[in-house]
């Protein structure tokens, strides 16, 4: 196997093949995934612990943990190749104790493939190659293209805002008022709204989360506009997207980050995911100064601590919210996300766009 060969697929942020073949292979318009375990790269570590030790005596271990760590891998792979978990056509899965494992197994494939609906077969086997209990094989696409108005080169991650958009329970949803309509006789329409500043894809301010922090029109615009990068994670609903969850290297100043837990923004759920406080230092460490989400918020919903708004005012990072995400293909984009010059104000709406 060439190590120059343009179809093979390795991802140097997942574990090593235990032996002579790739990560996957792209055939055709199909990417082929070689079964993927939950060991973790550079270390061979198994979240969830081995099943066995050295000498082949049982041990305790959780498969929950290691079916979660599979998944991460195996969207670790498919980045790599240019494709995603949201593109996986089939699964097959390898379970090595089916009675034990496979209803914890099967609630942790439900929250993260689950929404995606691959076809599946699940078998049971004697043993895997290394101490673990769960292995996944999986085919995907290559993600479909973003289709785009002729001639327009920009991609928009804004929802569209309207009485029906969700808001934060007890804040202000959008409502329009019209003061004259030409159809009505006048000479022009003319209409003002009353919304929350936090109405579909939106900037925070640090004063949102901070006593006496910056204002809206206080924030630098340069952190809105410029180079960035679309990254699809894979967690579940109600939980926090730490470094490991990324699937590849950071290389943009803005990130922003597709968990898929809130596909619908005329309906408000309260278990979306959201972002770590660990996530935005590494992120900070990485030279990014603004990171996005597809939810409502970067911290959970009941977290009235606001622990990851804390993180963000502590390195100064710049954040988007309520941005959609579904239909971009992870990879580097300009993004303009600017801001209204909101005098005083906490947050601001936005019109959030991609260029490819």
């Amino acid at each position: 196997m060439s190590e120059h060969d343009p179809n093979a697929v390795r991802a140097s942020s997942a574990p090593r093949p235990v032996g002579a073949y790739p990560h996957a292979r792209r055939v055709g318009d199909l990417i082929y995934v070689s079964g993927m375990g939950p060991r973790q790269a550079g270390t061979d570590l198994i979240p969830g612990g081995p099943i066995r030790d050295a000498q082949g005596n049982p041990l305790e271990y959780d498969v929950a943990a290691q079916t979660r760590a599979v998944i991460e891998n195996i969207a670790r792979v498919l980045e790599q190749a240019g494709s995603s978990l949201a593109d996986v056509v089939d699964v097959t899965v390898f379970l090595v104790d089916m009675a034990r494992d496979f209803a914890d197994f099967n609630t942790v494939y439900g929250e993260l493939l689950g929404p995606i609906g691959p076809t599946r077969t699940t078998v049971q086997v004697g043993a895997l190659p290394t101490p673990i209990a769960v292995e996944l094989k999986v085919i995907a696409r290559p993600p479909s293209p973003v289709v785009r108005p002729a001639g327009q080169g920009l991609i928009d991650i804004s929802p569209t805002v309207s009485p029906r958009t969700a808001v934060w329970p007890g804040d202000v949803a959008f409502s329009r008022e019209v003061s004259c309509a030409i159809a009505d006789g006048a000479n022009i329409d003319l209409s003002s709204i009353r919304t929350t500043v936090h109405v579909g894809a939106h900037a925070d301010a640090p004063s949102h989360y901070v006593g006496g922090g910056a204002t809206i029109e206080q924030r630098a615009l340069d952190r809105y506009y410029g180079p960035c990068q679309v990254v699809r994670v894979a967690v579940g609903r109600g939980e926090r997207v730490l470094p490991r969850h990324l699937p590849g290297p950071i290389r943009a100043p803005r990130v922003l980050i597709h968990t898929g837990t809130l596909p619908d923004p005329d309906r408000f759920d309260t278990d979306f995911a959201s972002l770590s406080p660990e996530l935005v230092d590494h992120l900070a460490d990485h030279g990014v100064v603004l990171v996005g989400i597809d939810t409502p918020s970067v911290d959970l919903f009941d977290d009235k601590v606001l622990l990851t708004h804390q993180a963000l005012a502590r390195r100064d990072m710049a954040v988007l919210e309520g941005l959609v995400l579904g239909h971009v293909s992870p990879g580097a984009y300009t993004l303009i996300a600017l801001p209204l010059k909101l005098e005083g104000a906490d947050a601001s709406p936005i019109r959030a766009a991609l260029v490819d």
